[in-house]
């Protein structure tokens, strides 16, 4: 979840097959061009080119975080919570206003015991706290999180850490649903 300059963290978060590693995190003014943003995520990847990178674009920083890596000859995965989507939840009866909706209840099944999933998360407060303050509502069009200017005042901050792991475990949810 990349952030550049400002109050919001860059947060790196490293899905290793459902274990997720400690969270990176940098403040947003160590970061303050795209490509000082992919030199953290390269240095996180231990240079690695064969690891896939999903990075958030839907903010100002992503894309130009994503295009910084693309260029350096990462494999950056562009994920844009704002894009519309046809799929389902795992019951295949629940649809999606948006992939940030699908990211989300991705990660709300992954968590789920009773799906049988073996996820271990990082001891992190924040990153506990990020991932249970977004509220959803059933809409006609699907599944749809509330705004996140509404989770950042409820949480007196952005909730980035909780969002890099999402990202980090999205690529199970474009593969499984």
């Amino acid at each position: 979840d990349p952030s550049l300059g400002g109050a919001d963290e860059f947060a790196i978060a490293k899905n290793h097959h459902g274990w997720v590693a400690p969270l990176i995190t940098y403040q947003g003014a160590k970061t303050k061009t795209g490509a000082s943003g992919a030199a953290l995520v390269y240095a996180a990847i231990g240079g690695n080119l064969n690891v896939s990178i999903c990075i958030d674009i839907g903010g100002a920083a992503g894309p130009t975080v994503w295009e910084h890596c693309r260029h350096m000859d990462m494999q950056a995965i562009d994920l844009n919570g704002s894009r519309g989507t046809t799929l389902k939840d795992r019951t295949g009866r629940l649809g999606f206003r948006n992939d940030r909706a699908r990211f989300y209840w991705n990660m709300r099944e992954i968590l789920d015991p009773d799906n049988g999933y073996e996820v271990a998360l990082p001891p992190d407060d924040q990153m506990r706290a990020d991932l249970c303050a977004t509220r959803f509502i059933i809409t006609p069009h699907g599944i749809q999180m509330e705004p996140k200017e509404e989770v950042k005042k409820r949480l007196g901050r952005s909730p980035d850490r909780g969002e890099a792991v999402i990202y980090a475990c999205a690529t199970d949810a474009v593969t499984r649903v």
